[in-house]
């Protein structure tokens, strides 16, 4: 099984993506997925050591034309079986869309819920909840059950 997941582009975000990623891998443990972490390089060197772990380099936001980049970035990456995208910005959705993953999860926003398959609502919680939130599709608990179920305005 191949897991594309779609890091922020901060360094502070990233490391608060860290439980996020360790539920995950926890999760799919025993089937032995494959993960690749697509981001900037900076978050990427954060998961450089990783177990099972292919990261992918997403320079998309320096190209002259940004969807064209994306979707060659989607090509190469390929379809995996789920997607998940911590990156609320349009091009992250249209990323794992342009993949063919057939179940993309990620946050509502404006003019990008049509590119996932599991659209969910903004929570008010702390970054590191709100990411594991994300799960919720995939993991009926996890350790962080600690999030408000209000969504943010």
């Amino acid at each position: 099984m191949k897991i594309l997941v779609r890091l922020p582009n901060w360094l502070g975000d990233g490391v608060m993506a860290t439980p996020f990623l360790q539920i995950l891998q926890a999760h799919f443990q025993e089937i032995n997925a494959e993960f690749i972490l697509v981001g900037p390089p900076k978050v990427c060197a954060l998961f450089g050591h990783t177990p099972n772990c292919t990261l992918v380099l997403d320079n998309t936001k320096k190209a002259f034309w940004r969807a064209l980049a994306t979707y060659k970035l989607a090509k190469r990456i390929g379809p995996c079986d789920i997607a998940i995208t911590l990156n609320n910005h349009f091009y992250a959705a249209l990323l794992i869309y342009w993949t063919n993953t057939p179940k993309r999860i990620g946050y509502e926003r404006t003019g990008r819920t049509f590119l996932l398959t599991h659209p969910l609502k903004p929570i008010n919680a702390h970054q590191v909840e709100s990411y594991c939130h994300l799960l919720s599709p995939l993991v009926p608990k996890t350790p962080y059950p600690l999030y408000s179920s209000t969504p943010t305005p």
